[in-house]
């Protein structure tokens, strides 16, 4: 990863941005979050004498969108990388090294993710298991967004979406491997905890999480860590996996 320094603004003219970096990752990040923004058109991602030029160009309405998207283009311009793809299929190996133990003889176990990257690690570590334990795994998604304790709070063009929760089998009386990608505030967990329960009443909750980054506001710890980091509370990790994003990396801003 390059340093901010020699990362450079070739010019900002009519909300065309031109950036200029020396690494495919940064310019793939931006492909992946504009992809996601409602506003303007993505228009080229090409390398030019080892640089990797990626083009926005916004459209001659501004939207209230496009702020968002160059605050997005200044937060990668500062980010620092925590995991590489290498690192992150060492952690999770790890952490499966962790879970296997405990895991029940009698079957009833199952993982359920947290959407959406909770859900992708779940999915991993169901596949890993099988191919461990050579036994077939229950797995499930959980949205937990009408838990969450933020929920009616205002949130502007920022309104949370509803997704659906996927769990074709009954929680009760079972091990449940509950999955996500960072542990901070622990205020999705608990969320999480509440929608599991709605559906049953299972015989025993554990959490896994990829990170654990500290700052709990709740008294809420993971069972199974990946890695403990102390970032600061002001920064942000973002977690980014090739199934939901198309490129796998852990930064820090």
């Amino acid at each position: 990863m390059q340093s901010p320094a020699s990362l450079t603004f070739h010019h900002i003219e009519n909300y065309r941005i031109v950036l200029a970096v020396k690494t495919d990752f940064i310019a793939n990040l931006i492909g992946c979050i504009y992809r996601g923004s409602q506003v303007g058109k993505y228009l080229a991602l090409f390398t030019i004498e080892g640089y990797t030029l990626a083009h926005i160009k916004f459209g001659s309405d501004r939207q209230d969108g496009d702020l968002d998207v160059y605050k997005w283009i200044l937060w990668v311009l500062k980010m620092k990388k925590l995991l590489t793809k290498e690192q992150i299929a060492q952690t999770l190996d790890e952490l499966l090294s962790k879970i296997l133990p405990d895991i029940p003889q009698d079957g009833n176990f199952a993982v359920i993710g947290i959407r959406s990257r909770g859900e992708v690690l779940a999915k991993r570590l169901c596949k890993a298991i099988e191919a461990k334990t050579g036994r077939t795994v229950l797995g499930g998604t959980l949205d937990i967004t009408l838990y969450r304790d933020d929920f009616n709070a205002p949130k502007g063009h920022n309104q949370p979406k509803v997704q659906a929760t996927e769990i074709e089998f009954d929680v009760s009386d079972k091990f449940i491997l509950l999955v996500d990608d960072v542990l901070h505030t622990g205020r999705s967990v608990r969320a999480a905890m509440d929608a599991l329960t709605d559906l049953g009443r299972p015989k025993t909750i554990r959490l896994a999480v990829l990170i654990d980054r500290g700052h709990q506001e709740l008294p809420i710890r993971a069972d199974y860590v990946g890695i403990r980091t102390e970032a600061p509370a002001e920064q942000s990790i973002k977690v980014f996996l090739m199934e939901s994003d198309g490129i796998e990396e852990v930064v820090i801003n």
